[in-house]
């Protein structure tokens, strides 16, 4: 009789302890922020600038004037003098790599490593020896921010 009340206490620590590792695990998932895939973050992020250290917004031209504009999956618009004169382009992901076609005076096809840090919101191609670092344009604050 002893046997069986200390089998049995065991087993109920047991799956005490489960279900806490349980509830703790739930917990966990439910407070970590939803996943964004890389394209469809950069079309959620919409305009990249490259990072010339000016401080760039959306109502303020960036020094260097070199925007990326994801404006859907596969598609953009690219300038390089502060939306003056727009370029469309195509674009995808393949492998750790962003394909874009260019639709400039003649058609460009770039290749570049890329990585996205969606906490800073930094865009980083890499294209041989050449880095260029792409920051988000910060969207101005609407009514209901």
């Amino acid at each position: 009789m002893k046997k069986k009340k200390i089998i049995s206490l065991i087993v109920m620590i047991v799956g005490l302890i489960t279900l806490v590792a349980g509830v703790v695990f739930l917990v966990i998932s439910l407070n970590q922020a939803p996943a964004v895939q890389d394209g469809e973050y950069l079309v959620s992020v919409g305009e990249w600038t490259l990072d010339d250290g000016s401080n760039c917004t959306a109502e303020t031209s960036c020094e260097s004037g070199v925007i990326w504009n994801f404006t859907e999956i596969g598609k953009g618009k690219l300038t390089t003098d502060n939306h003056k004169n727009d370029y469309d382009f195509i674009w995808s992901l393949k492998d750790g790599k962003l394909l874009i076609e260019t639709d400039w005076l003649y058609t460009l096809n770039n290749e570049y490593n890329y990585e996205i840090d969606q906490g800073a919101g930094t865009l980083v191609l890499n294209a041989g020896e050449e880095t260029y670092k792409f920051s988000k344009v910060a969207k101005p604050a609407t009514e209901s921010d």
